[in-house]
């Protein structure tokens, strides 16, 4: 090692909160970004808002219980 350098091991802490982080932004783009498209997407299929809000209701659910059910198999089996 020469004077002056040094180097830094990539800890699993900082990959998790690397890969959370990028979750977290992705997810709230794609939910705040649906809610200004769904005029288009009535429109060009013909959905009524009682549609909408059913498929927007069921994905929050699923991605809810996804959650729920992650956690359990993590324990379950290890997360590493």
């Amino acid at each position: 090692m020469q004077c002056g350098q040094r180097t830094h091991a990539v800890t699993a802490i900082e990959i998790t909160l690397f890969f959370t982080a990028f979750v977290a932004a992705t997810y709230a783009f794609g939910v705040y970004l649906f809610a200004t498209i769904v005029p288009d997407i009535r429109a060009a299929l013909g959905f009524g808002q009682d549609v909408v809000g059913l498929a927007t209701g069921l994905t929050q659910a699923g991605l809810m219980i996804s959650a729920l059910l992650s956690g359990m198999v993590a324990t379950a089996i290890g997360a590493f």
